[in-house]
């Protein structure tokens, strides 16, 4: 006859943040993060999201850049969701605190009726970007659920470089824009980063356009986090 008693033993199933190296007399690596791309394939950092038409993004038509050209949505009537898109770039999230991940784009590229943004995705999409109409390039930060997120309207700009910065804390992340890699103005609020199931959260870049036009280059991508870390190698 079985028991019905549970046993519980302590640590069994819990995660655990910090543990003794295993191999002693090795460096500690990790793996990379930061990418200047001017290799000429993705690092292995980088993942999308879902299956992704190859041939819309390059790290040879501008070397030195990762150029995304916009993909439509594969289905669905949500124009602000990004869970029928296939090209999402990320890379997972390494740290508990101390994340500091900015990025760079070039807006040259970038048409009437095109979004291209800075994402941090899981169980929700959080992403700071720009949308341009009649001419404009716009500001905007969007979060919460995938189906219908709530959409924060920013500044126009005039100019076609422009940084973007996320900084995560313990699961809480808030972003930031610049235009001239210096000063940054924080846009929208504090977001708490949930899964999506077994799914981790990843940080990266998209592009779209409902007719596939125009395209995103992103310049560089650098990632600070408490932890080992290594860089990707650069020419």
């Amino acid at each position: 006859m079985m028991s019905s008693t549970n046993h519980f033993t302590p640590g069994i199933g819990e995660v655990v943040w910090a543990h003794e190296k295993p191999i002693e007399g090795f460096d500690v690596t990790a793996p990379a993060t930061d990418d200047d791309f001017s290799d000429t394939e993705l690092g292995p950092q980088w993942s999308w999201r879902f299956n992704p038409e190859m041939d819309r993004w390059s790290l040879t038509e501008r070397r030195g850049y990762l150029r995304l050209k916009s993909c439509a949505r594969l289905s669905g009537t949500n124009q602000e969701s990004l869970n029928q898109l296939p090209n999402l770039l990320g890379q997972r999230l390494m740290g508990r605190k101390a994340n500091v991940m900015t990025t760079k784009f070039d807006l040259a590229g970038v048409v009437d009726g095109q979004e291209c943004g800075f994402h941090i995705s899981a169980g929700e999409n959080n992403v700071i970007g720009v949308t341009k109409l009649k001419g404009q390039l716009r500001l905007f930060f969007k979060h919460g659920n995938p189906d219908a997120p709530m959409v924060k309207r920013g500044v126009v700009i005039s100019q076609t470089d422009l940084w973007l910065r996320a900084k995560v804390e313990n699961g809480s992340a808030t972003f930031f824009y610049s235009l001239d890699g210096k000063a940054l103005t924080r846009m929208g609020p504090a977001v708490r980063l949930l899964f999506a199931g077994f799914t981790h959260n990843t940080v990266g870049f998209y592009s779209m356009h409902p007719d596939q036009q125009g395209y995103l280059d992103v310049d560089e991508f650098t990632y600070d986090y408490d932890g080992p870390k290594s860089a990707a190698p650069t020419e």
